[in-house]
């Protein structure tokens, strides 16, 4: 009903209650919800105020409620809700501009640290990069590379879902042998050591190729031969 310029409403709630006096200009009711309860519309919170006008209280980041005109820090971001004077809204996530460490502690931009045998660095805004990883001997592996250590392939990789992992390949292709002293021996060479011969063979697995006699005759390992 319109008096004196104004509309007014009169309404009697459940509880008992009347709601009765003007309404603003342009609201909207609460329509079946009662005086002073809430309720979500998607990512928003509003409230049934005096009037029965339907008032906007916050929205919903992240799972978490965030007051209107507040901002609020959930896991790694900030959330800002806000109810502008033309009934517009805007729900604006940011992330944390802080690298942190494994133990929490802050981490300036630039700079690099090692959780366990992970390595990361700090880049531009805040943003936490992967750098590689750390074999047991304490060996680097970039990122998304494969390296040779100790004559074994080793990978290190970060997955599209943020896994990271790093496994051993296997022997390296080109990795050399080494003899009873502790020389290296390229693929294909061979040796011996004694009255031994050994020969150095794909991905650096030395190989047993026999025994020698004195008049320097191989008999291949499980062979017998007649040496005059």
């Amino acid at each position: 009903m319109q008096i004196d310029d104004k509309i007014w409403g009169c309404k009697r709630g459940t509880d008992g209650r009347v709601q009765f006096g003007p309404k603003v200009v342009n609201s909207e009711s609460c329509g079946d919800h009662e005086y002073g309860s809430e309720w979500d519309e998607g990512a928003y919170r509003y409230k049934c105020g005096e009037g029965n006008v339907k008032e906007f209280v916050g929205c919903i980041g992240a799972g978490q409620f965030v007051p209107n005109g507040e901002i609020k820090k959930i896991s790694d971001f900030f959330i800002e809700c806000k109810k502008h004077e033309n009934g517009t809204i805007t729900l604006l996530v940011a992330p944390d501009t802080e690298c942190k460490d494994g133990r929490g502690h802050k981490v300036e931009e630039g700079d690099e640290w090692v959780d366990g045998s992970l390595m990361f660095t700090c880049g531009k805004g805040g943003k936490k990069k992967f750098m590689g990883c750390y074999t047991s001997s304490g060996d680097f592996v970039p990122n998304g590379k494969t390296q040779s250590v100790n004559g074994f392939d080793f990978e290190c990789k970060q997955h599209v879902n943020g896994t990271i992992e790093m496994q051993r390949l296997g022997r390296s292709i080109g990795v050399k042998c080494k003899d009873d002293g502790g020389f290296e021996r390229d693929q294909g060479s061979e040796w011996e050591e004694g009255l031994l011969r050994f020969r150095c063979g794909k991905k650096g697995i030395t190989e047993f190729m026999g025994c020698v006699t004195p008049s320097k005759v191989l008999i291949p390992n499980g062979d017998v031969k007649l040496v005059s």
